[in-house]
């Protein structure tokens, strides 16, 4: 398994965050990130390890959707 963190702020309030990524096999994935409180959001998928195309996906209460690609370092994976 693999476990994404994000930090996602806003002027109004997070109604979503989602990491996607295309797994080793060429599958499209999706771990749904949640948080206690505050900005900090964590959440626990299928294995990333040699995946692709990893994005944090976050919508606020009004719709508008902010997308950030990120790629992970190898030592994210143990």
């Amino acid at each position: 398994t693999s476990t994404f963190e994000a930090n996602v702020t806003d002027d109004g309030s997070v109604a979503s965050v989602v990491v996607t990524y295309t797994n080793a096999n060429g599958a499209a994935a999706t771990v749904t990130l949640s948080s206690p409180g505050g900005s900090h959001y964590s959440g626990t998928g299928g294995d990333a390890r040699d995946g692709s195309n990893y994005q944090v996906v976050a919508k606020d209460n009004l719709g508008a959707t902010s997308i950030l690609p990120f790629r992970p370092s190898r030592s994210c994976f143990p």
